[in-house]
């Protein structure tokens, strides 16, 4: 039965009618489920928001606070779903450090405002080899290597129906 549990809480979708909110003295991190509300998703977190590899949608507003926002894609991980943050109306992401941005996609219907006290990075998701074997994107910057390739995994996306405003502090 623990086993059972375990494996029913690693796919877990959390599926409201109406508001999600979730607030914590921490991080929130979203790397098993999907958060799917048909009014508005709201997180606080004290430290950072984290989503890799699933989906939080909202079929009004996704609002989020934290001192780090990040909506990074991996290369693994939830069969290759799309990472996504996603607003019917409005999607307002408030970080006091950075957002934060690889390989995802964070979409408005109608108002993508972000802002962050640092900076706001929207980047691809690259897979990136020196003579075969994986590297960092610094690494093959900095490589004198015969062999240096990169493939995508996938593109980094912002995306809004009307206004797409971002504020950074750099």
């Amino acid at each position: 039965i623990k086993d059972d549990a375990a494996t029913a809480r690693a796919a877990a979708t959390f599926n409201a009618g109406s508001d999600i909110q979730i607030n914590s003295g921490g991080s929130i991190n979203v790397a098993n489920n999907i958060f799917q509300s048909g009014g508005s998703v709201f997180m606080t977190a004290a430290t950072g928001i984290n989503n890799s590899n699933y989906t939080i949608k909202a079929g009004t507003n996704v609002v989020m606070d934290a001192t780090n926002i990040n909506n990074i894609h991996t290369s693994t991980g939830n069969g290759g779903a799309e990472t996504r943050i996603e607003a019917g109306n409005m999607a307002s992401l408030n970080a006091t450090n950075n957002i934060t941005n690889i390989g995802a996609t964070i979409k408005a219907g109608n108002l993508l405002y972000m802002t962050a006290g640092n900076n706001i990075e929207n980047k691809a998701l690259v897979d990136y080899r020196i003579n075969g074997q994986t590297a960092t994107e610094s690494d093959a910057l900095n490589s004198n290597a015969n062999s240096i390739t990169s493939s995508l995994i996938s593109q980094g996306s912002l995306e809004s129906g009307g206004n797409l405003i971002l504020i950074a502090g750099n």
